[in-house]
């Protein structure tokens, strides 16, 4: 359980200036478990794709990728998948009063290259051990006009009416591409459940 400290440093009858913290309990699956997995912005969409999620900070292992091409896993899905190895780096979210909803969790993301155009893959992420559920991405047709989204501020903090826009957008949209998301995404970009609100 997270709690509040003051550090103080004293010398010879010399007193420090106070140093404020906490500590900090970690987001997620103990044993690992990938979430809020998002794909990001990459310079050739056509053949590369990449991939971050958070997972929980005891599992500082390996951040790995295994994917195959989807019309070959449909006819094996013991296939054996291709697999890629990122990194991972801890980052603590301390931007809430109630030090409770402070986190520190692990950042991991695998770029992968040398992808088909316009092919339909199916992936995983994790660390070895510890997998997320299968999921599918395709990659851009360059032979095809590109469809674009633009998503405006968002800096929302009613999740759910944001899901329900997405879903609206999903039901009724076209079939775009790629989106791009310009503006401030999350109200306090320093606040775990700001993120983990949006982004799950």
């Amino acid at each position: 359980e997270p709690v509040k400290f003051t550090l103080v440093a004293e010398h010879e009858g010399n007193v420090s200036f106070e140093f404020k913290g906490q500590s900090y309990s970690t987001a997620g699956d103990e044993e690992g478990k990938p979430f809020n997995i998002k794909f990001n912005g990459v310079k050739n969409p056509e053949s590369s794709k990449n991939i971050t999620w958070f997972s929980n900070k005891l599992d500082n292992e390996k951040s790995l990728v295994q994917y195959a091409l989807k019309s070959e896993y449909d006819l094996d899905e013991n296939i054996e998948f291709i697999e890629e190895e990122g990194s991972n780096s801890a980052h603590v979210f301390s931007g809430s009063q109630d030090i409770n909803e402070n986190s520190v969790v692990n950042i991991n993301q695998v770029v992968i290259d040398g992808l088909n155009h316009n092919e339909e893959y199916v992936y995983r992420v994790g660390n070895g051990d510890i997998w997320s559920d299968i999921k599918t991405f395709k990659t851009i047709n360059t032979d095809s006009e590109t469809k674009l989204l633009i998503l405006g501020d968002i800096q929302t903090e009613n999740y759910d009416g944001f899901k329900s826009d997405l879903n609206k957008i999903e039901t009724y949209g076209s079939d775009y591409d790629f989106s791009i998301q310009v503006g401030d995404f999350v109200d306090d970009a320093d606040t775990f459940s700001n993120w983990d609100g949006i982004i799950s």
